[in-house]
C-alpha cells in the first residue's frame, strides 16, 4: 500500500515538472494533501494495533515474564500453568501443560472440568504449585488447592486473556517454602505490577511492588 502510494506521490510530481512554478506548487500540495488522505484511509485498521503495542508488550512483561522469573529464579521446581510461553522458556525444571496447548489429555480435562484429574497429575508429577487464570478454570480447580497469592497487570489488558494470574498451592507439605519464595519474588517486582498474599492464614497481606 505504502509502495504504491510512494509511486503515485513520485510520478504526480514528475509529471509536473514542465509546468510553470506556481502551478507546480499547487499541485504540489494537493498531490501531498490527496496522498495523506489516501494514506489514512487505508491505513486506519493499522491505527489501534500500532497505539496498543507499547502496553500489549507491556502487558507480556509485567504477567508472562514475571512468571518465568518467579519459576526460574524462585521456586526452582516443577510447576503447573495454563500459559506455556515464557515459563517453560530456558526452565530447566518440568512445567505440566494445565491447558491442553501441548497436551491433548489436559485439554480434555480442561474442557470437562475434571478437577480430580488435575490433582492426580500434578502429584504424579510432582508439582507442588500451580499458576493459572482462576476464572478460566473455574471448576476445575481441586477443593484441596490453596490460592496462595495473585499477580495483577500495572495497567489495561490487551494481550492475555485475563488482568491477573494466581498462584496455588497444590501440596500443603510445601506451604513454608512457597510462602518464602512468594515473599521474596514480591519484592523485586517492576513498579505498578499488583501482588497481594491472599487467604485467612496470611490475613490478605499486602505486599508493595518495587519502585
Amino acid at each position: 500500500m505504502v509502495g504504491v502510494l510512494l509511486v503515485w506521490i513520485l510520478y504526480s510530481h514528475l509529471s509536473g515538472i514542465a509546468r510553470p512554478i506556481s502551478s507546480r506548487l499547487d499541485e504540489h500540495i494537493w498531490t501531498w494533501f490527496g496522498g495523506f488522505v489516501v494514506l489514512l484511509v487505508f491505513a486506519a485498521s493499522y491505527v489501534v494495533p500500532v497505539a496498543q503495542t507499547p502496553t500489549a508488550a507491556r502487558n507480556i512483561f509485567e504477567q508472562q515474564y514475571q512468571m518465568h522469573r518467579f519459576v526460574t529464579e524462585f521456586w526452582k521446581a516443577p510447576v503447573a500453568v495454563n500459559d506455556l510461553g515464557w515459563v517453560a522458556y530456558r526452565n530447566p525444571d518440568y512445567v505440566l501443560d494445565m491447558r491442553g496447548l501441548g497436551f491433548a489429555r489436559a485439554r480434555i480435562a480442561f474442557e470437562q472440568r475434571d478437577a480430580g484429574w488435575f490433582d492426580h497429575a500434578v502429584a504424579e508429577k510432582r508439582v507442588e504449585m500451580a499458576i493459572i487464570y482462576k476464572n478460566s478454570f473455574e471448576g476445575a480447580i481441586p477443593a484441596r488447592w490453596a490460592e496462595l497469592a495473585v499477580l495483577r497487570l500495572g495497567g489495561a489488558r490487551i494481550t492475555p486473556k485475563e488482568d491477573r494470574v494466581s498462584f496455588y498451592l497444590t501440596d500443603s507439605a510445601a506451604r513454608e517454602r512457597a510462602m518464602k519464595a512468594l515473599k521474596a519474588f514480591a519484592a523485586t517486582l517492576p513498579k505498578g505490577v499488583g501482588f497481594q498474599m491472599v487467604g485467612a492464614a496470611m490475613q490478605h497481606e499486602n505486599i508493595p511492588g518495587k519502585d
